[in-house]
């Protein structure tokens, strides 16, 4: 009997992050093996479907873990996830995705993350992206999200800012569009210390 081998093509991160999930319309669904063999009475696992907030939740994941890729790059600490940074991204998160813009959030990053008892004695960054058009791979989702922040040198100089310690990434899904942001904080820098006056004899 002649056996009959069909192999599947998976879909690999860029950034050796995990296997990305893909869309099977209406709902998102864990990418199949990379490669199986068929055989006689084989039958191919049914894919995961994902819900909305696992959708989001994995991006979250994977923009976070690109952001520190390119800080530790660089020479930079990464920033440590937090659930306050978190909780704050995802309010500015769902609001752009309802405006569809994130040009007139209605609270500041430091308004968000004091309500989520961080002190005002912190630096406080936010970084926030649109990615309009349906999307299959997250991982590719993900990727376009970060390398556009790196693209803008005022976003670039915020994520790269070596006084950031804590993050979070908030994401909202809604046909095949993403709404994410990133919200950071860590210890302001310590003042210069004044020049000594110069003394005449």
């Amino acid at each position: 009997m002649n056996r009959t081998r069909l192999f599947f093509s998976g879909l690999f991160a860029v950034l050796s992050l995990s296997a990305a999930p893909v869309f099977a319309s209406p709902a998102y669904t864990a990418s199949a093996p990379a490669r199986a063999e068929i055989v006689e009475g084989y039958r191919a696992p049914t894919p995961e479907a994902l819900t909305e907030a696992q959708v989001e939740a994995r991006l979250e994941a994977k923009v976070l873990a690109l952001v520190n890729q390119a800080r530790t790059y660089r020479g930079l600490p990464t920033l440590k996830d937090d659930a306050r940074a978190t909780a704050s991204a995802r309010i500015a998160a769902t609001e752009g995705s309802r405006e569809g813009s994130f040009a007139y959030l209605r609270n500041s990053v430091e308004t968000r993350l004091e309500r989520q008892g961080v002190s005002a004695s912190y630096d406080m960054v936010e970084t926030t992206k649109l990615l309009k058009g349906s999307e299959r791979d997250l991982d590719a989702a993900a990727q376009k999200i970060v390398q556009g922040w790196l693209k803008d040198p005022k976003v670039s100089r915020q994520l790269f800012d070596a006084n950031l310690t804590y993050g979070g990434v908030g994401a909202v899904s809604a046909k095949g569009s993403f709404a994410v942001a990133l919200d950071a904080f860590g210890q302001k820098p310590l003042p210069r210390p004044l020049p000594k006056p110069a003394t005449h004899c």
